[in-house]
This record gives structure tokens, sequence and C-alpha cells, in this order.
């Protein structure tokens, strides 16, 4: 929390971060906090439609690298790295997918 310069609003929950990080880990936070966009002035940013717990867990992400995929959260996660653009989120999950297909569960 430490000289946080932003804040993200996800429903009632207000998630700290740096900038800098979000934007190295995400090409839609770059795009957010370079350009000309309200939210690059604003100290506090709200995301819409988000869950705050996944939104947490990606932000745990682009400071250290590190996420866990699992059943209950591959779906949301997915989703959300999609939408903010976190491209290896984006595989993990997708490996951890593919990892789970096999003949009884395949159309």
């Amino acid at each position: 929390k430490t000289l946080c310069d932003v804040i993200l609003m996800v429903q009632e929950r207000k998630i700290p971060a740096h900038r800098v990080v979000l934007a190295a880990a995400s090409h839609f936070f770059n795009l957010m906090f370079t350009t000309n966009m309200l939210e690059s002035k604003s100290f506090e940013v709200e995301l819409k439609d988000a869950e705050p717990d996944i939104i947490e867990q990606l932000v745990e992400f682009a400071y250290t690298a590190r996420i866990s995929v699992n059943s209950n959260n591959v779906q949301s996660l997915l989703d959300a790295a999609n939408q903010y653009q976190i491209e290896p989120v984006k595989k993990m999950c997708v490996d951890f997918l593919k990892e789970q297909v096999d003949a009884s569960n395949c159309l």
C-alpha cells in the first residue's frame, strides 16, 4: 500500500495499487493510464461488472506473477483476464482447462 497511486473500486471493495505495476501487467490498464481517458487522472477507478476477489487475485498477479487457478475460479479468472488483457493469466486458465478435458467430459 506504500505510495499507491490508484485505488480500484470493485463493488464496495477498495483495492490499492500502483499504476505502473498494473500497466506493466495489463494492456487494458496501460491504455487506461497512458491516454487521455478520465481514469488516467483519477485516484479512484471504478471497475464495473467485476468480482472483487478475482480483481484482487489479478492485482496480486501483477505484483508476484503468481496466481492459483482451480476449478472454482477458472471461468471468472479467464473472463477477467480476457477483459483486462492479462495474457499470462489467460494462458494459465486455458492450460488448466485443457488439462481437465478427457473422453468422459468432452462433447
